[in-house]
Order: structure tokens, then C-alpha cells, then sequence
């Protein structure tokens, strides 16, 4: 299941380059994808379990800043991200995560930097740099790209770190339905950016639409907190890190993207320091 939710995630990147295709930005898409999914999680949450969704008002507050910093910073900052480069690229430098996720917590938990985190570290580092063509003289990636592509890593980590706070209170279903939640209120904004389009789109337009809510944005996290009940979170973020070989597989197979042999090695070293950044302790 995790493998599978992976899939769908690294097919993300495919259908964003397709919907700007025809006529969207990513101002329009990232609310659009934001606010579809949740409707579509909100259906499934309030059929199958409406008790869930009772919190403490004062826990509000913090799901307000979960669903600010992990879903629409993390949405607007990936999605533009692929708009300005490469879905492959934008994946790569999205799979720094891993590593940077080890920094987060040791301040937010205080857990130790081992010797594999450190490495895992390093690798991240120097993939990021070949990724982005900056070892030689003449970047392949603009500097804007690098800074919304690690931006986008910042956001998804942190999905894990203030995740790992708000379920020791909550069911991961609650915690999502707010999170994506108060995500849609805060893009709400982003429509008003200038140039923003939002419409009249093509039928085709709304069928990726709808699937985007459904498959990446709300089944792909079904998927993914059905199975961590079942498999060590460990070894559910090793599997995980296919998503950005699907997303590779699918920018060459169907946008004809190609990765010079450079960023390929690069690439490489990103995901090894995704799955050094998993070892246990």
C-alpha cells in the first residue's frame, strides 16, 4: 500500500504539468488541489468516522499552523517549484526531506544526529548541488527553483515533526481533516495574486482535477496512514522515497524530462540520503 500511495504521489508532478497546460497557474491549481481534496477527505471522514473530529479548542491554534506550514506552504512551494523547473528536479530536491527532517527534530525533540544522519546529511547536501548543476559555474536550476525546491522540503518535513506532536492526542485521520482544512482557508488569499486564472477550463481540466483530490491529495494519504499501522514508520518512509523514481519515470516516459547524467548521480545521492536518514539509532 505504501509503494503504491508513493506511485500516486510521484504522479503528482505528470498531471500538474498537464493542468498548466491547459490554463491553469500555480496560484489557481495549488487552491484547487488543496480545496478538492479536502472535500473529498471531508466526505470520506465525516461517512466513515464523525466522532473523530471533536478536538480541544485550544488545540485549534496549533492545527491552524500544521495545516498553514505542511499543506499550503508545502502545495504552493512544490507545485510552483515545478512550474519553474522540471518535475524530476523539483522531485529530487523535494527527497531532501529525509535529511533535513533529522535537523528539525533534534531541536523539536531533542533527538540525537547519529553518524548515518550526519552522512545522510551530506549525501542530501551534495546531491542537491549536482541536481542543481551548481558544481559547475553554471547552474542548471535557477536559484529561485533551489529556494522553492528546498522550501518544499522545509514544508514536508515538517508534516512528520508537527505531526509526531498533534497524534499523541489524535487519530491521523483527525489530524488530517484539520490540517487540510484550515490549508484551504489559507489559500484562500492566493486567488487574489494577479494573473491568477480561475477559468472557464476545458472537462479535461476537472477530470485531473478530481482526480488529483482523490488519488494524490486524499487516497494517497489513505493508503499511507492504513499501512504505518502495520509496518515500522522506518521502514513506511524507506518505501516511500519511490516517489521520486515514479516521478522520474513518469516525466521521461510521458513529458519527455530528462536528467543530464550529472543530476542523475545526484538524484542518487538524494535517495541514499533518504534511506541512511531512516535508519533506527
Amino acid at each position: 500500500m505504501i509503494v503504491f500511495a508513493a506511485v500516486m504521489w510521484g504522479s503528482l508532478g505528470v498531471m500538474t504539468k498537464a493542468l498548466y497546460g491547459l490554463g491553469l497557474d500555480p496560484w489557481s491549481l495549488t487552491f484547487y488541489r488543496t480545496s478538492m481534496g479536502f472535500l473529498a477527505f471531508a466526505v470520506v471522514v465525516l461517512a466513515t468516522s464523525r466522532p473523530s473530529l471533536r478536538v480541544r479548542r485550544e488545540d485549534l491554534p496549533f492545527l491552524a499552523l500544521y495545516g498553514l506550514i505542511s499543506t499550503a506552504a508545502f502545495h504552493t512551494l512544490y507545485l510552483y517549484t515545478i512550474s519553474i523547473t522540471s518535475v524530476a528536479v523539483a522531485a529530487v530536491l523535494l527527497y531532501t526531506a529525509p535529511g533535513l527532517s533529522t535537523i528539525m527534530a533534534r531541536f523539536a525533540f531533542g533527538e540525537p544526529l547519529n553518524p548515518s544522519k550526519v552522512v545522510a546529511l551530506l549525501l542530501a547536501f551534495g546531491g542537491c548541488v549536482l541536481v542543481a548543476g551548481l558544481e559547475s559555474g553554471s547552474p542548471a536550476v535557477s536559484p529561485l527553483g533551489i529556494a522553492t525546491g528546498l522550501g518544499s522540503a522545509v514544508t514536508y518535513a515538517s508534516f512528520g515533526i508537527m505531526g509526531k506532536r498533534a497524534r499523541e492526542r489524535y487519530d491521523p485521520w483527525t489530524v488530517n481533516f484539520y490540517c487540510i482544512g484550515f490549508a484551504t482557508i489559507f489559500l484562500i488569499p492566493v486567488l487574489a495574486v494577479p494573473g491568477t486564472s480561475m477559468g472557464p477550463y476545458p472537462p479535461v481540466a476537472w477530470v485531473l482535477l478530481v482526480t488529483m483530490a482523490v488519488g494524490p491529495t486524499m487516497l494517497s494519504r489513505l493508503l499511507y496512514v492504513s499501512a504505518v499501522k502495520h509496518v515500522e514508520a522506518s521502514r513506511a518512509a524507506i518505501a516511500a522515497t519511490i516517489e521520486p523514481v515514479s516521478a522520474g519515470i513518469f516525466a521521461v516516459v510521458l513529458l519527455g524530462e530528462l536528467l543530464s547524467p550529472t543530476q542523475i548521480v545526484g538524484g542518487i545521492l538524494v535517495l541514499a540520503g533518504a534511506v541512511l536518514a531512516q535508519r533506527p539509532s
